[in-house]
């Protein structure tokens, strides 16, 4: 046999390559469907300051946020999955950023007794804390069995309000929270400079508010972006979420303090996630002498 012309060997090297990257494409494709929504990551991160007193050295968070629950989706599995490793984790205190259901979830009474009951599973004997997120205020109902919900499982909503964290001594740490709609005056006058300031804001945006009240925080905690949930190569996010369009993974500010955002654990409009993983985030204070 004779060898190929150069056009057909270019043809077939062409023709591979294709095959190569439609096969690439469909498995990514799958992935984002089909695992990546269901597989929960746990991020570590360690927070660290002179002002975090000693008695809350090492004391450990865990943040959950967006979870978005919709039983249409199938998510009982997802949940004992996420709840399991929540407990695995044994944090001393849990925080709620926002959207602990789906805005157009039925909430039954037997979803929200499954609610409370997977809260309720995570001790956290430092307490457990959260915010409102805007799904969670899609109606005046949504929102009183969302505090409902709360109410039973012993979380306390620190919308626009702090509460002082503390573990077995009379110092600790502020922990405040914002209720979607921001105001900063609320905790201006607890966030004290001689104490670590704790910051929970469902919408990262919010945090341009603190920012420019001077609010004294020394760390914030965010979610609602979803990591803009399907960040293709290049093109970069797939969506970009109301109160999260000034500050999201691909638009970072320079503020006067640290902050995190989630990438959350349920998925809004379509249920797939690509180069956006399922995160709990796992948090560990830790005093420094300077």
């Amino acid at each position: 046999m004779g060898r190929l012309p150069r056009w057909q060997k270019i043809l077939m090297i062409f023709l591979g390559t294709v095959t190569v990257l439609m096969l690439c494409f469909d498995v990514t494709l799958y992935r984002a469907f089909f695992y990546n929504p269901q597989h929960i990551t746990t991020r570590y991160e360690t927070i660290s300051s002179p002002l975090i007193p000693e008695s809350m050295d090492q004391v450990s968070m865990v943040f959950l946020s967006d979870i978005e629950y919709d039983e249409q989706t199938d998510p009982e599995g997802k949940m004992d999955a996420l709840f399991k490793q929540v407990q695995k984790l044994n944090p001393d205190v849990l925080l709620f950023g926002g959207d602990l259901f789906s805005a157009n979830a039925e909430l039954t009474d037997e979803v929200r007794e499954k609610m409370v009951n997977w809260i309720s599973s995570v001790s956290a004997p430092l307490g457990k804390f959260g915010v409102f997120g805007e799904q969670d205020l899609a109606g005046e109902n949504h929102r009183l069995i969302v505090e409902d919900v709360y109410r039973k499982a012993q979380v306390e909503l620190l919308n626009n309000r702090s509460v002082l964290l503390a573990n077995q001594s009379a110092s600790g740490i502020r922990l405040g929270g914002f209720d979607v709609n921001a105001d900063a005056l609320f905790l201006k006058d607890s966030f004290l400079n001689e104490q670590f300031c704790l910051l929970l804001s469902h919408y990262p945006d919010n945090l341009l508010a603190a920012d420019q009240n001077s609010l004294n925080a020394n760390y914030a905690l965010c979610g609602n972006s979803h990591g803009t949930q399907i960040d293709w190569p290049v093109l970069g996010g797939y969506k970009i979420f109301n109160g999260s369009r000034e500050i999201n993974r691909n638009h970072q500010q320079q503020l006067n303090f640290p902050y995190l955002i989630s990438n959350g654990i349920g998925c809004i409009d379509v249920q797939a996630r690509l180069n956006s993983p399922v995160e709990i985030v796992y948090l560990t204070l830790c005093h420094t002498n300077s």
